[in-house]
């Protein structure tokens, strides 16, 4: 009959859109949050807000300089957003190295910044840093596009009343967005331009 014919085909197409999410899911696991390799760029306008009213601040770069070698690993020296980092991408997520610590046998101790996961987790980074992954994505909105986003939010232990952290990443392409929330004022930074190479 129709009406066994529609269910069937309801089934069907049920089971059709779960294997496409899950194939997006896995798609965005896979590929590394900030795709590292020299000469990766990206460039960001600088914005504040404070009592509702924006100003552009700049437009700010971040890039991919160099390798380095650190542990007897392959590290890439990274400038984002104005600040130096040293940055690897393995399968548990991204880690930074923390420079100004080191492991008994002499080796600089490795921080797991952004944990890759299917889930909504929380950790901590560097010690007192409180981290949490938001589960799934977020489609993030921007001049050059839409971008299905995983969302970090990150609290230092020093943290004032009402200061959050956003990150918004588009695996294999970078970070998106940024927010930054201090009390009145938030400060943000939205990718315009990108050259992955």
């Amino acid at each position: 009959t129709s009406i066994d014919n529609k269910e069937s085909f309801e089934k069907i197409f049920k089971q059709f859109l779960l294997i496409i999410a899950f194939a997006f899911i896995s798609n965005v696991n896979s590929q590394e949050l900030i795709p590292l390799k020299v000469n990766n760029e990206w460039k960001y306008l600088k914005k504040e807000t404070k009592n509702g009213n924006t100003i552009v601040l700049d437009t700010i770069e971040s890039r991919i300089e160099k390798t380095v070698t650190y542990n007897n690993k392959k590290w890439y020296f990274m400038i984002e957003l104005g600040d130096k980092y040293i940055v690897r991408n393995n399968q548990k997520g991204q880690y930074e190295l923390d420079t100004l610590e080191t492991h008994k046998n002499g080796d600089f101790k490795e921080v797991l910044m952004f944990k890759k996961s299917n889930k909504r987790t929380s950790y901590k980074a560097y010690g007192n840093i409180r981290v949490s992954k938001e589960k799934g994505t977020t489609r993030i909105k921007t001049k050059i596009g839409e971008f299905d986003c995983i969302k970090y939010l990150i609290i230092p232990q020093e943290a004032k009343q009402n200061e959050v952290i956003e990150f918004y990443f588009s695996p294999g392409i970078g970070l998106i967005y940024h927010k930054w929330i201090e009390g009145e004022i938030t400060t943000s930074y939205e990718l315009i331009e990108h050259n992955i190479k």
